[in-house]
C-alpha cells in the first residue's frame, strides 16, 4: 500500500522528511500541507509520514502515523498553537521518531506521548552531513580562514524584532580572511542585511542551509534547533540573545537557556564590535564544556543510519 509524505514545506526543503522519503523505495506520495494531506486520507494510504503537527477530522481510521519529531521549544512544536484539531491529530499519533536520550524524554512530554512511542532512530536529516568537513558543503564559507555563520530563528507571535545589526560597520570592521554569512529563517521575508558588503553576505531564504553549516567555523544563533545540528558537526556556537526574555516568556524552551545550550552569549544589536570579538575567539576556542555535554545528551542514535531505521519502521507498518 501507499505511503503519504507531508510537510507544509516544499519536499525538498523539508529536510528530515526528505532524507526518509530517500530512503523508503515502496510506493509513496507527497502532499504539501498537513491539512491537505489530512483530507487526502483514505484507505489505500497505509502509513502518513509528517514532519509538523497532524490534523485529522474525525478519524484517522486504520492508517498509521509517523511523526517526525526535532525542535527545542516546549509549548509549541513548529510555531503552532495547540489548536483542537492538532490536539486530535497528536492523539492519534502512532510514533514519534527522535534522537535518543533528552530530545525522546521532551517530545513525549510535549506531546503527551507513552515513552515507549517515542522512538529513538536519530535524526534522519542528519545522515547527509555525518561526518563531513567544512569544504564539503561547497559554499563561499569555504574559501575563508574563518567563517561565520547566523542563522537566527523565526519570531512569530508577539516576540521581539530580531536584532537591529549594523552590518555596514560590522563589516568594516572584518579582515580579508573573514566571512559571514546571513541566513536567515524561511519564514523571514525581510531582508536583513539588505546592502551588498564585501564580508557580509545574505542569502536568499529558499537555499538550504545545512552546506553553510558544513564549511562554516562558527556558528551563531539565537533559539534555534540548527544549534544541534552545528554540534552535530563540531561547530563552536555563540548564542545571540538579543530578546531572549520575550521570546522565553512566549515559547519557554526544554531546558534552562542559554545555560544548558551554549557557553558563550552575546547581544549583538549596537555591540558589533564584541558580535565580532566573540565569533573570532569561538573560532579559535573550538567546542566548549557545555556544548559537549549538550552534545552528548541531545543526539543519540544521530551515527548517519537514521532515514534507513525510520524507513525500516515504516516498511513495518505499511
Amino acid at each position: 500500500m501507499t505511503v503519504l509524505f507531508s510537510s507544509d514545506r516544499p519536499l525538498q526543503r523539508a529536510e528530515n522528511l526528505k532524507a526518509v522519503w530517500d530512503a523508503y523505495d515502496g510506493p509513496k506520495e507527497f502532499v504539501k500541507g498537513i491539512p491537505n494531506a489530512c483530507k487526502a486520507l483514505s484507505p489505500r494510504y497505509s502509513v502518513f509520514v509528517a514532519d509538523c503537527m497532524p490534523q485529522y477530522s474525525p478519524s484517522k481510521g486504520d492508517i498509521k502515523t509517523v511523526f517526525l519529531g526535532h525542535g527545542v521549544m516546549v509549548d509549541k512544536l513548529y510555531g503552532l498553537d495547540f489548536t483542537e484539531a492538532h490536539r486530535r491529530g497528536v492523539e492519534q499519533i502512532d510514533y514519534a521518531v527522535t534522537p535518543d536520550g533528552l530530545p525522546r524524554e521532551h517530545t513525549a512530554t510535549a506531546l503527551g506521548m507513552p515513552l515507549e512511542r517515542v522512538l529513538p532512530l536519530g535524526f534522519p536529516m542528519a545522515d547527509r552531513y555525518h561526518g563531513k568537513r567544512k569544504g564539503d558543503g561547497r559554499t563561499v564559507l569555504s574559501a575563508f580562514k574563518r567563517a561565520y555563520l547566523y542563522t537566527p530563528t523565526w519570531r512569530p507571535g508577539t516576540t521581539p524584532p530580531l536584532p537591529k545589526i549594523d552590518w555596514a560597520k560590522l563589516d568594516s570592521m572584518m579582515d580579508d580572511d573573514e566571512v559571514l554569512v546571513v541566513k536567515r529563517h524561511m519564514c523571514t521575508k525581510r531582508s536583513l542585511v539588505g546592502v551588498h558588503l564585501r564580508h557580509v553576505k545574505e542569502y536568499d531564504r529558499s537555499i538550504p542551509s545545512v552546506p553553510f553549516l558544513i564549511d562554516c567555523d562558527v556558528l551563531a544563533t539565537d533559539f534555534s534547533s540548527i544549534l544541534i545540528d552545528g554540534y552535530i558537526l563540531g561547530k563552536p556556537s555563540l548564542l545571540v540573545t538579543d530578546g531572549a526574555d520575550g521570546f522565553l516568556m512566549e515559547h519557554g524552551m526544554y531546558e534552562q537557556y542559554p545555560d544548558f545550550y551554549g557557553s558563550r552569549t552575546v547581544q549583538a544589536e549596537g555591540r558589533e564590535d564584541s558580535f565580532l570579538e566573540a565569533l573570532r575567539a569561538a573560532c579559535v576556542a573550538g567546542l566548549g564544556e557545555v556544548e559537549r555535554k549538550c552534545l552528548e545528551v541531545s543526539v543519540g542514535t544521530c551515527d548517519g543510519h537514521a532515514a534507513e531505521r525510520t524507513a525500516d519502521l515504516i516498511r513495518s507498518l505499511a
